[in-house]
């Protein structure tokens, strides 16, 4: 390891070298599903977040008062 290098580089490069090993070839299909499911798990939990925040204020049941739900 030269002088000048941090002290993690080594642990670093021996990381690199075997995750390298690991990687496996993977279609232009598959990848292209793998990025539609990330992008589609994604979405979905922005809608679950949004919906229970409109859910949660719920703007129009607060300016006439709580009431439970019938």
């Amino acid at each position: 390891m030269a002088r000048g290098a941090p002290r993690g580089a080594f642990f670093l490069a021996i990381v690199s070298a075997s995750a390298l090993a690991l990687v496996k070839t993977i279609s232009l299909l598959e990848l292209t599903l793998r990025i539609a499911a990330r992008v589609g798990a994604v979405s979905g939990v922005i809608a679950l977040v949004v919906w229970l925040t409109w859910v949660m204020l719920d703007v129009k049941n607060m300016q006439s008062g709580f009431t439970l739900p019938t």
